[in-house]
């Protein structure tokens, strides 16, 4: 009963300060500019636009089409996506029964067959006859022809081919050895060179040593045997549920082939891209499913930096497997992308059309960095503003322990910014729905990278209420113990807004913060362990300011441990501190 008196206390206090009202005004103002600059990109369709007069020119033009450069026809689909991930399990599954891989015996043997042509060459170099005859051109020619195999296999082996990797190469050391190699295969071999400028360049580039410790520093690719049988048993499934997709295709087509209604034409639009994108699906799944296998080993920073995944949109293990979780849910679902909305987004609608909310989640992005900051303020001013003031002494001499006290501070801030919040959510869903509608297709919610449920896009925006409620907590104990620790009024507000605009500004430009990835700062970002973190690139200002990243090798658990952990220990050290102190 005395936590709900003095919390009540506070509240009044608060609320007949004149900052209460400055912050009302600084939201509405925000709310209003929110409505007025809100403009997001339009979301492709991806719908398939098969031109043609009836349903049978459609169909010859599209999956009828026998051309394989016809990018909706049956034959580009089964060979681009679907043969395609045959053949990348079935490499896989080949390189898992070698001891060794057999890519890079194939490298090791290439080098000494050019070490042994070299060697021929060479000995021809300590003899008197230096003339540079058909011989030894011939010869030099074959080590030329060896380096210059040897670049092609290596280069294949890096780059991988059709969606798959052998090796894994960290981004600098490729760049080194493609200055190399450029050197290797021209500095030797200059027009009206002797045999012995190119016998002694070579070795002065100590070139065969050199390719074999790049050979040594590639790194195996590959995935579990379980998991090449979880892609076949995928495979499988796809294939049958194309084989159905097909059917309905040829039927339509059969019953339907003189017909010219618009009707009749969107829904053959629809089947061939349900046809496309489960081809599409397959083929991601597949690759998605090794990469996150045969990735297993390395943390996220080492994956950024491969030469095969730094310029990957996916290219942490939570992405991966976050991506890989959504097209097997498609797969088990029989369902499409575009049968739901994308992510919330800051500069892309959700729909084809921006609806309700996305103006929510725009707008509640804006509004609770507002919000936030005043609950820094708030918290900050809570104990130092007392002892500055003097009326500390008034709460000291009244019934309640200084943990009541404390606590009541605490609680009385949390409620401010959770009030402000829940009042913005009302009012943007409120005016978002008169401005842009209540429509809107489920979205898919996926928790940790893992759990992938359809939701309503509301159940979203509830979330991401309740995660801002608890990044609202942490800044208001946080707040509050610089307050209690710093003696200095001034300077608690100071210092605690300089931890939360640190904090904002880390979390907006890279996820590779290393060991800073374990502050408690920069995993507040809760929501996007939900599925909405993924923001596509935009000249939107406002997106790329307020569009956040997840911390290398985090996940909801360890960034959610992590807080709790942190607030819990700041708000006991700040307990102890407060009641030791001294009130004078």
């Amino acid at each position: 009963m005395g936590i709900f008196k003095l919390t009540k206390g506070e509240l009044k206090k608060i609320f007949l300060k004149p900052g209460i009202f400055v912050v009302t005004a600084v939201l509405v103002l925000v709310l209003a500019v929110s409505s007025l600059i809100f403009n997001v990109n339009k979301r492709d369709d991806v719908l398939a636009s098969v031109k043609g007069e009836t349903i049978g020119q459609m169909y010859s033009a599209s999956f009828g089409a026998s051309s394989d450069t016809n990018y909706l026809s049956k034959v580009y689909l089964n060979a681009r996506y679907i043969e395609a991930s045959n053949t990348i399990i079935e490499f896989y599954a080949a390189e898992l029964e070698n001891t060794t891989s057999s890519k890079k015996v194939q490298l090791q043997e290439k080098i000494s067959e050019i070490r042994a042509d070299f060697a021929i060459l060479r000995s021809w170099a300590g003899g008197s006859n230096t003339v540079l005859d058909k011989d030894k051109e011939d010869q030099r020619n074959l080590v030329k022809q060896g380096l210059t195999e040897f670049n092609s296999l290596f280069s294949e082996s890096v780059n991988g081919f059709n969606g798959f990797n052998y090796f894994l190469i960290n981004k600098n050391q490729k760049a080194e050895y493609d200055v190399f190699i450029s050197s290797v295969l021209t500095q030797p071999f200059i027009a009206n060179n002797t045999y012995l400028a190119t016998v002694n360049k070579l070795e002065e580039l100590d070139a065969f040593n050199q390719l074999t410790h790049y050979v040594d520093e590639l790194k195996v690719f590959l995935p579990t045997s379980e998991t090449l049988e979880f892609a076949r048993e995928n495979l499988t499934k796809s294939q049958e549920n194309l084989s159905l997709i097909e059917t309905e295709i040829e039927e339509f087509r059969v019953n339907n082939s003189s017909d010219k209604t618009l009707e009749k034409k969107k829904e053959f639009n629809v089947l061939v891209t349900r046809y496309q994108q489960a081809s599409i699906n397959t083929y991601n799944l597949t690759r998605l499913t090794i990469n996150s296998s045969a990735l297993n080993a390395y943390d996220d920073v080492e994956i950024q930096n491969f030469y095969q995944f730094a310029a990957e949109k996916y290219n942490t293990k939570y992405s991966i497997n976050e991506q890989k979780n959504i097209y097997k849910f498609y797969l088990d679902t029989n369902k499409y992308a575009f049968e739901y909305a994308a992510p919330l987004s800051l500069s892309t609608a959700s729909n084809l059309e921006p609806n309700v909310y996305d103006f929510m989640y725009f707008a509640l992005e804006l509004c609770s960095f507002i919000i936030i900051i005043y609950v820094v303020f708030l918290g900050a001013t809570m104990i130092a503003g007392e002892y500055a003031s003097g009326t500390m002494k008034l709460l000291a001499i009244r019934p309640y322990s200084r943990g009541k006290i404390l606590f009541s501070k605490l609680l009385s801030t949390i409620l401010v910014g959770g009030i402000f919040l829940l009042i913005t959510f009302i009012v943007t869903y409120i005016t978002g729905g008169i401005l842009f509608g209540l429509d809107s297709l489920n979205m898919l919610l996926v928790f940790n990278s893992n759990l992938v449920l359809s939701v309503h896009p509301l159940v979203l925006i509830i979330i991401l209420f309740l995660c801002k409620i608890v990044e609202i907590i942490f800044y208001a104990i946080l707040s509050l113990s610089i307050s209690t620790l710093f003696k200095s009024h001034s300077g608690s507000i100071v210092i605690a807004m300089l931890i939360y605009f640190a904090s904002f500004i880390l979390t907006m430009f890279t996820s590779s913060l290393g060991i800073f990835s374990y502050l408690p700062f920069v995993n507040t970002n809760l929501f996007g362990y939900f599925g909405s973190h993924v923001m596509t690139g935009s000249n939107n200002i406002i997106a790329n300011v307020f569009s956040k990243v997840l911390a290398n090798n985090m996940n909801f658990y360890t960034s959610f441990i992590i807080i709790a952990l942190f607030s819990m220990l700041l708000y006991t050290i700040t307990l102890i501190v407060f009641k030791k102190r001294d009130i004078k």
